[in-house]
């Protein structure tokens, strides 16, 4: 989460001052960070699984 963080300029670790993070939260910025994330995991890992995969887990069927 770091990470996502320093790369696309997040909040997700609710890092700062009590201050900033109760202006984040009424702004909708953590909302909009939380969206971004999982917009992230669905394009670099979700749309990325073979397609076997992707059916297995839309039936509920996948085992690890």
């Amino acid at each position: 989460m770091r990470e996502f963080d320093r790369l696309y300029k997040t909040n997700l670790v609710f890092s700062g001052s009590p201050l900033d993070l109760a202006i984040d939260e009424a702004s909708g910025r953590l909302d909009a960070d939380a969206a971004a994330f999982a917009a992230f995991v669905r394009d670099t890992i979700y749309e990325r699984l073979p397609p076997q995969v992707l059916a297995a887990l839309r039936k509920g069927s996948f085992e690890c």
